[in-house]
């Protein structure tokens, strides 16, 4: 879930739902022949298909998909035991704005079956596949925003993440 703290008109603060950030696993294809030739199973790790959706568009272009996203790739940096190697993003190819977020805002570049597609296709940039979707990664390890610091509320148990960002990165 992503929320924002906005102070509604009686002066307290409230907290609003905008948007989503999903995940789920998939097979680790990115690198198989490099990791057979180091001698490593290639299938060793997982990669993670990554959706990102904020509702309404008046939250929208505002900064906080990709607050989102970072803090999302920082906690996977710091789970390193899951052995999640990989985030995946189809994004629709029309979607200017997830396409400029995740290659300009996150790093993230064609994936090998992307730029296969690339070379088959009709010499578009970024040709779309069968459902109309780009699809774009990001190698964890590549890109660092901060460090998540994790607490256990005393009262409720409940544990909680915290993003420590890095200077000038948000």
């Amino acid at each position: 879930m992503i929320e924002v703290c906005r102070v509604a008109e009686d002066g307290n603060e409230e907290r609003v739902l905008i948007g989503d950030v999903s995940s789920y696993d998939v097979p680790y294809e990115e690198e198989e022949e490099e990791e057979e030739k180091k001698g490593k199973d290639a299938n060793d790790g997982v990669a993670k298909e990554v959706s990102i959706c904020i509702g309404e568009k008046e939250h929208r272009r505002r900064g906080y998909a990709s607050a989102a996203m970072k803090m999302f790739i920082t906690y996977l940096e710091e789970q390193r035991e899951r052995k999640c190697k990989f985030i995946v993003a189809k994004i629709e190819a029309t979607n200017l704005a997830s396409r400029n977020l995740f290659l300009y805002g996150l790093g993230f570049s064609s994936t090998r079956k992307q730029r296969e597609r690339n070379e088959s296709g009709d010499g578009e940039a970024l040709a779309p596949n069968y459902f109309g979707e780009i699809e774009l990664g990001l190698k964890l390890g590549t890109q660092t925003y901060g460090t998540m610091v994790f607490s256990k509320d005393e009262d409720s148990e409940e544990i909680l993440g915290e993003m420590r960002w890095l200077e000038g990165d948000r």
